[in-house]
């Protein structure tokens, strides 16, 4: 398609007029023989003396041939666009509502591998105080950095859908927040990059010569609400909830039917078969029969593995291969008979490896998702499943989003818990390793974005995934490696039993006992939360998580979270570990005093 021929559709508010950018800006034909050897400088866009506005998203282009160019002032104004014109390309960049913006970018006789859009050249600063603004980013379910500790040398960041469940970052400090976020519909592979002060969404692209792309984003700033004690981050986080809300109902994405019995549960036993002894196995069944009524899933890893570690055998909890070990063929197919029969039973399954795409028509995508699929089947015909979980799923770009997304509930399963989250997969989630958050930002009990400095750079901060993943299903507990936090052990008090309460989650629990010497005793933390949530009938309520919105002057050493019940009831989440008497809580603008047990739950009535 020629400049000349291309059509830009320019939107504002309700109003449509297209132009050819020619209208825009007198277009010339200069053809350059040689683009390796030209500076990047040179290719930068004319610009006018003064910028024609500062609000004006920048972006950038990498060329096949590594050049990279950035476009921050544009060359001409019309109809609200805002038109950069030069040897290269021909691009407009046009205001939408709700604080979108949407570039269309017309090469010329150059290819282009990268779009960067936004593009910022330079840090922005919340205000003049720099050490109090921090970073948000979505892996596991947030990480907290120290924004003025970033690298300033160098882009940092990954992919959506994948490493991260939403394609967006923020950085706020306790009055200001600004977003970037994708809003390209149907949703784009894109990998969401910071610098110190700086966000960005690049776009890996396979761009033709004399091509056309049009990319989306939300680009916004945002103060917090004193009177509803609202956050500036949740501020921000709400423009892009809203606005995937809205495009997940319009794909039948939304609302979730997740099935009736998966909302109803605390949780399920998480069994790792491969590192039970042979004489320990018979606890499995013990196990169930022990703890039914309280995680009434039986979910295993490892039952295609011998005992692990085991000499000349490859063994471990999570090897790609369907088949039943020998080593449980004589126990496992009666007990999960009767499991079925009074719950719900599940085995490992995950994509093969080495991981790759299972949306497109090649071969290799077609054989990807039959694998996956006839593990399903497997997993429900020959072992008797008839529940499920799939590794690896939300933790890695499997191809087109909408794609994948639309498998569920038609060729993958409802009754599926998904490793890690994305956030237009309409499915539940185990977030376990969110607590902890493995060698990027390692995170103890204690450790808040109050404590962020050189010694301790970054924190994981799983409210930020909760906010914006409101009401979805989540599991959390001992795998990838918030098993260290787990129990009464080594000080850390239950702390990832008090966050799967705190977060509104359901537990994956390996240890259900107090200790292995007293079976019968439940863990004590895992016990006062059932029991309170059973005492309010927390599950019916179909509640959603609202942080701490609303709340204010919490006393230290107690957390308070807020849900919303299905009939507008307002649902405070009450940690007060040391139970310290005599302690209140402000919400919405009400004192109220906080319970003295533990674990409480404070129910309002609308």
């Amino acid at each position: 398609m020629s400049e000349r021929s291309l059509q830009l559709r320019i939107r504002a508010g309700k109003l449509r007029v297209t132009r050819r950018l020619a209208i825009y800006a007198g277009l010339t034909s200069v053809l350059i023989s040689d683009w390796s050897v030209r500076r990047a400088a040179e290719h930068v866009c004319a610009v006018p003396s003064e910028p024609i506005t500062e609000s004006c998203p920048s972006f950038a282009v990498r060329l096949v041939d590594g050049t990279f160019l950035e476009y921050t002032k544009p060359t001409d104004r019309r109809d609200k666009a805002y038109v950069f014109t030069d040897t290269l390309l021909a691009a407009v960049v046009v205001p939408l509502p709700d604080h979108q913006w949407e570039l269309t970018i017309q090469l010329k006789d150059i290819a282009a591998k990268e779009i960067w859009f936004p593009w910022e050249p330079r840090g922005q600063h919340i205000n003049k105080q720099l050490d109090d603004d921090v970073l948000y980013y979505p892996h596991l379910m947030g990480l907290a950095w120290a924004a003025n500790l970033v690298n300033d040398s160098k882009w940092a960041g990954n992919d959506y859908p994948g490493y991260c469940f939403s394609p967006l970052a923020v950085i706020s400090d306790n009055d200001d927040a600004r977003i970037v976020a994708a809003t390209n519909w149907p949703p784009r592979r894109v990998f969401v990059q910071y610098a110190r002060y700086r966000l960005g969404l690049r776009y890996d692209v396979e761009l033709p010569a004399n091509s056309s792309i049009s990319l989306f984003a939300l680009i916004a700033r945002v103060k917090a609400d004193i009177s509803a004690a609202a956050l500036p981050w949740h501020k921000a986080l709400d423009l892009y909830k809203n606005w995937l809300r809205d495009k997940m109902k319009s794909e039948g994405l939304y609302p979730i039917p997740y099935p009736s019995w998966m909302k109803k549960i605390d949780g399920w036993q998480n069994v790792q078969l491969q590192n039970l002894k042979d004489t320990e196995l018979s606890r499995v069944g013990e196990d169930w029969d022990r703890y039914k009524k309280y995680l009434p899933w039986l979910q295993m890893w490892g039952q295609m593995s011998n005992l692990f570690p085991t000499d000349g055998e490859e063994t471990g909890c999570c090897l790609d291969r369907p088949e039943l070990h020998r080593r449980y063929q004589s126990f496992l197919p009666d007990l999960v008979r009767t499991v079925a029969a009074e719950g719900h039973v599940g085995f490992y399954l995950r994509p093969q490896s080495p991981y790759g795409p299972i949306t497109g028509t090649s071969e290799a995508d077609k054989r990807n998702l039959r694998f996956l699929l006839d593990w399903f089947d497997y997993n429900r015909v020959r072992f008797g499943a008839n529940a499920y979980y799939a590794d690896v799923l939300g933790a890695v770009y499997f191809g087109d989003p909408l794609t994948v997304a639309r498998m569920f509930g038609d060729k993958i399963p409802r009754e599926t818990v998904i490793e890690h989250s994305v956030d237009i997969y309409p499915a539940a989630f185990l977030i376990s390793g969110s607590l902890w958050g493995g060698w990027q930002c390692n995170t103890s009990p204690g450790q808040s974005l109050g404590q962020l400095d050189e010694k301790l750079q970054c924190v994981t901060f799983p409210r930020f995934g909760r906010y914006l993943l409101d009401d979805r299903i989540i599991f959390l507990g001992e795998c990838n490696g918030d098993h260290v936090f787990w129990g009464a052990t080594r000080g850390y008090d239950y702390w990832t039993e008090r966050q799967v309460f705190l977060l509104g989650a359901k537990f994956d629990a390996m240890r259900i006992a107090e200790s292995d010497r007293t079976p019968q005793r439940l863990n004590r933390a895992l016990e006062l939360i059932i029991n309170e949530r059973k005492r309010v009938e927390w599950w019916a309520r179909d509640p959603v998580y609202l942080d701490s919105r609303g709340l204010s002057e919490i006393p230290a050493g107690i957390e308070v979270r807020r849900f919303r019940g299905m009939q507008g009831e307002d649902l405070l989440v009450i940690d007060n570990w040391r139970e310290r008497r005599g302690q209140q809580v402000k919400f919405l603008g009400r004192v109220f005093n906080i319970p003295d047990p533990p674990i409480a739950i404070l129910v309002m009535e609308p």
